[in-house]
């Protein structure tokens, strides 16, 4: 039996190990824990994300408004407006409905306008 083992031990020895992947020690000697390790991965932070974009599209919803000129109220309409810079907006040519019966549709242009919230008129 003894002849047998010290070829076999020497043949281990030429072909070498199995490869077993250097794994650094714990503190305390103990080898680390995969447990553990993937523990660690898991709860590490996870990288900041670029803040988003502000949208290119807004909806207005429906407002009511007294025309200056004329003492009237008028309901415009919900509407989409587009953003061209932080203060201002494309805002699209607007109908106003009167709200107690009066003379008919009043029209507003369209163009570059701060946007809804910071405004006083359509």
């Amino acid at each position: 039996m003894g002849p047998v083992v010290l070829p076999l031990a020497l043949l281990w020895s030429l072909v070498g190990a199995p490869a077993v992947p250097a794994q650094a020690p714990r503190p305390g000697g103990a080898p680390p824990d995969p447990i553990e390790h993937s523990r660690a991965l898991s709860l590490r932070p996870l990288p900041a994300l670029p803040s988003a974009a502000p949208p290119a599209e807004r909806v207005v919803s429906e407002r009511r408004l007294r025309l200056p000129e004329t003492g009237q109220e008028v309901v415009i309409p919900a509407h989409t407006e587009r953003r061209l810079s932080d203060t201002q907006v494309l805002v699209p040519p607007l109908a106003g409905f009167p709200t107690g019966g009066g003379p008919g549709v009043v029209h507003f242009p369209g163009g570059q306008r701060p946007p809804a919230d910071l405004r006083q008129g359509p």
